[in-house]
């Protein structure tokens, strides 16, 4: 008996001296990662040990089963697919394992069923250390094979491959086969807490062959979604491991689209949104600027494989399914939401992928330079705030500075940011809009000469520019101009000789429109006649709004709306119109009410009651029972866009909340965060819903701020910052100006409900409480980039907030009131366009006829009431004056 003692303790201290050739390793290990060790060890087999808290560490061998192994096994890249839990045995393999020496039933083997299942591990009994085996026929080891099973890799006890040293870190570890790691798995005992000793150390053996071996950088997509999305697996040191979604963004996801040879957008995408990975979570703290060749090459906040992340943070993303054609760098084109060739949001490309332009120091300098590339000779107009809607990927240029003369925009001056480093968000993506001018092609095509919103009207005809004679030019032939040139707001008609004139002149004699032709040669006329010249000429002022695009949508707006009351307006064919008031009554007023989501009793008002519109009359004579869910389902004695009236006629409502009803249309309140920052959830139809984050920017953010009693700066979030919503998602594409009231007043490109979006989706905002800057009416100040005391953008104060102005009619005259005011003896130039930047809040005053000697722009006449201007800040007002 004592030699068989000082046998086995004499082999065990053999172990443990061949383990120092292995288990003194210094190397730091990856959180997880798993090898295999032993004196009879190869890369498919021996004592399994895990890396925790950058140490190895072996695993006791209760409860140790096929299973388990299965785990190991995969995650040193041999494939398992067949679980079957098999404990019965020290030895749990497939029918396919070899019991040939190099596993044979020798005395450092217990063949037995004895071993304990239950949770108190007793290693006296269970795991007897005398150097016989029982191998009667009860328990044979052919037997205990599971031959109903494919399983590729088999569990072994009892330090079968030799003991490990350090700590023993997991026991009582019971898998199902399907986890990525050991850790994953559910265990009886806490890390390091195991009773365990090494005469205990599990062991596996894998028998099929390792995956095909990848290159360090690698990348490929799983989660079984497509082959253009899914979670984003990269390689390193020959193995796939996952990326932490910390700071996953666009620019990120385009380098790993790029890798994979997808050249269009890409989206990023977090919190396992394809599922969860499987291995070492690689990568965190990505910063990339888009250009990298792999994930490998972009700059990191953490060394690889400890990022402290777990699966549920796993990174993904979308690449665009098709692969795109390819460009050259320095190409330009025009995209987005109401784009045409002339116009839309400026992309360009570098390193064969488009990317968006900051609007930072935009100016028509910098569109000139992007129409001419295009092959425009004509005025240029640089927009703003995404106007065209936000793009996608990287944002490639900021802070360009053009002198108009350059044939790229990668010729122009940059102020600071290298490419794709811009500090910008796609809120804030560039536009243009170009003109051409020349001979003209197409009859009936339109231009403006003069601006590229307001200007006089020359129409193409037998292949020639003409200005267009003025005597019957009304706002319904005005909008058809408008229309026809992308813009979709309110629109004036303009007679004014003062416009600039062609060398000959058309004229539609007898021209009647009713605003929803496409051209003014498809109008109602008498003739077409010709002239050298005519005494007064047609023009337009026309106003960059969103297009409408539900049929049937309204909107309550005009002098004294809110979002409760104001004039009715429908939309029909992309465009917003009025609704005359021939049998206007509250049975027709409660149609729109209830679609506008109050359940009250509802007031009917016509003539005009909230000032007059433009644009189409497109409905009169409604017959409606109230029941309807829009005024187009209503019965109606005329056709659409025929009823006879004018804008003295338009119809209104008033609309009240029903106290049975628990919220009021419009109203916002923050979930998921505190009372100054949350998802933002809106009222509309007596139930609350999200807002999908397509187009939301900070202008939007502030509506619901502002709403909510915050007048500092505001923050927009969206991919669900604040969590995910519940409920319906009310509304998508909303493009706001800053200036409105409630989100239901902004234009929006979804109707109600209709936006395809998900609650993954859903946007937040957080609010501050800003210092007021108290002002006192009539007060003046010039603003903005560029701006000095004596020149700027001009805003006037009034009701203790600070506007801006209008530059319809804006001149001289009215430049020399604000000059004089603020004590500057002459004026050198009156500027419109926005030309010294775009404000915010409201557009206080628009057509002032001052005459100079008023001491006040409040003392000025004006065509339009306080506020109540059809503008947009791309039309701010400016001067220059003389300093003595």
């Amino acid at each position: 008996m004592k030699a068989r003692i000082f046998g086995l303790a004499l082999f065990l201290l053999n172990s443990y001296i061949a383990k120092s050739d292995y288990s003194d390793d210094a190397d730091a290990c990856l959180y997880g990662d798993v090898r295999l060790v032993g004196i009879s060890s190869t890369s498919s087999e021996g004592t399994v040990e895990m890396c925790y808290d950058n140490q190895w560490g072996s695993v006791c061998d209760y409860l140790w089963s096929t299973d388990d192994a299965a785990v190991v096994c995969k995650q040193l890249g041999y494939n398992d697919t067949s679980p079957s839990r098999d404990t019965s045995s020290s030895l749990a393999t497939s029918s396919s394992h070899d019991t040939s020496p190099s596993h044979d039933t020798s005395p450092s083997c217990d063949t037995s069923s004895s071993r304990d299942t239950s949770p108190s591990h007793d290693t006296s009994s269970s795991h007897d250390t005398s150097p016989s085996c029982d191998t009667s026929p009860s328990h044979d080891t052919s037997s205990s094979h599971d031959t109903s099973s494919s399983r590729t890799s088999s569990a072994y006890t009892r330090s079968h491959f030799g003991p490990s040293n350090g700590t023993v870190l997991l026991n009582g570890v019971a898998c199902t086969g399907s986890e990525a790691s050991l850790l994953e798995c559910s265990r009886y005992f806490s890390i390091g807490s195991t009773g365990c000793d090494h005469s205990s150390d599990a062991g596996v053996a894998c028998t099929s062959e390792p995956e095909a071996s990848c290159t360090d950088g690698d990348v490929r997509l799983t989660g079984n979604v497509t082959s253009s999305q899914g979670t984003v697996e990269v390689c390193y040191q020959n193995t796939w491991g996952t990326v932490c979604d910390d700071t996953w963004d666009d620019r990120n996801a385009a380098v790993v689209c790029g890798q994979l040879s997808y050249h269009g957008p890409s989206t990023a995408y977090s919190g396992a949104f394809f599922g969860q990975g499987a291995g070492s979570i690689l990568l965190g703290g990505l910063s990339c600027s888009g250009y990298e060749a792999t994930l490998l090459q972009c700059a990191r906040t953490f060394s690889i494989g400890t990022t402290g992340c777990y699966h549920s943070n796993d990174a993904g993303v979308s690449c665009t399914s098709a692969q795109l054609a390819k460009c050259t760098t320095g190409d330009i084109h025009l995209v987005g939401p109401g784009s045409t060739p002339s116009q839309g949001r400026v992309e360009v490309c570098y390193g064969n992928q488009w990317g968006t332009v900051c609007d930072y120091n935009w100016n028509t300098a910098n569109a000139a330079v992007v129409c001419q590339q295009l092959g425009y000779n004509g005025y240029s107009s640089a927009v703003t705030g995404a106007y065209f809607g936000q793009g996608t990927g990287l944002i490639l240029l900021g802070s360009v500075s053009c002198s108009g003369m350059e044939t790229s925009l990668f010729s122009c001056a940059r102020n600071g940011g290298s490419l794709g480093s811009t500090g910008c968000y796609h809120s804030q993506d560039a536009g243009v809009i170009c003109s051409q001018l020349g001979a003209c092609t197409t009859n009936g095509d339109i231009r403006l000469e003069g601006g590229s919103s307001n200007g006089t009207v020359e129409v193409c005809y037998q292949n020639t520019w003409m200005t267009l004679c003025d005597d019957t030019w009304d706002h319904w032939d005005a909008a058809v101009v408008c229309g026809q040139l992308g813009y979709y707001g309110p629109s004036t008609a303009l007679s004014n000789t003062t416009l600039q004139s062609g060398p000959s002149s058309i004229h539609l004699r007898g021209l009647a429109c009713t605003g929803t032709e496409t051209s003014l040669l498809s109008c109602i006329r008498q003739s077409i006649d010709l002239f050298s010249g005519c005494t007064t000429t047609a023009g337009v002022q026309c106003t960059l709004s969103a297009p409408c695009n539900a049929i049937g949508d309204v909107r309550l707006v005009g002098p004294g709306s809110t979002p409760s009351q104001g004039r009715v307006e429908v939309c029909y064919g992309n465009q917003w119109g009025t609704v005359c008031d021939y049998q206007w009554d509250i049975s027709d007023a409660a149609v729109i009410c209830k679609r506008l989501g109050y359940y009250g009793p509802s007031l009917a008002y016509g003539g005009a009651y909230y000032g007059q519109g433009n644009g189409s009359i497109y409905l009169s004579g409604l017959l409606c029972t109230g029941s309807e869910s829009s005024l187009l389902e209503c019965s109606r004695y005329l056709s659409i866009g025929a009823t006879g009236c004018h804008h003295l006629q338009d119809a209104g409502v008033s609309c009240s909340v029903d106290p049975s009803h628990g919220c009021t249309a419009g109203a916002v309140r923050l979930a998921g965060g505190n009372s100054t920052e949350g998802r933002v959830e809106l009222c509309h139809g007596n139930q609350w819903g999200t807002v999908c984050d397509y187009l939301w920017s900070s202008r939007e953010a502030s509506i619901v701020c502002r709403q909510l009693g915050f007048n500092g700066p505001s923050h927009a979030y969206g991919g669900a910052y604040f969590g995910l919503g519940t409920g319906a998602i009310l509304l998508g594409g909303v493009a706001c100006t800053g200036a409105e009231r409630s989100l239901l007043e902004c234009a929006r490109y979804y109707g109600i409900g209709t936006a395809p979006c998900s609650h993954y989706q859903d946007v937040g905002v957080a609010c501050t409480i800003g210092q007021i800057d108290s002002c006192t009416n009539g007060d003046i100040r010039l603003v903005g980039p560029g701006s000095t005391p004596s020149q700027g953008r001009v805003e006037v104060c009034y009701g203790n907030q600070w506007g801006t102005v209008c530059d319809y009619n804006w001149n001289t005259a009215n430049a020399a009131v604000v000059c004089q005011q603020l004590g500057y003896n002459g004026t050198i130039a009156a500027y419109g366009g926005a030309y010294f930047g775009q404000g915010t809040g409201p557009v206080l005053f628009s057509g002032l006829f001052c005459n100079g000697p008023e001491q006040s722009l409040l003392e000025c006449p004006r065509y339009y009431s306080i506020s109540a201007t059809p503008c947009s800040h791309l039309q701010d007002v400016g001067v220059v004056c003389a300093v003595a």
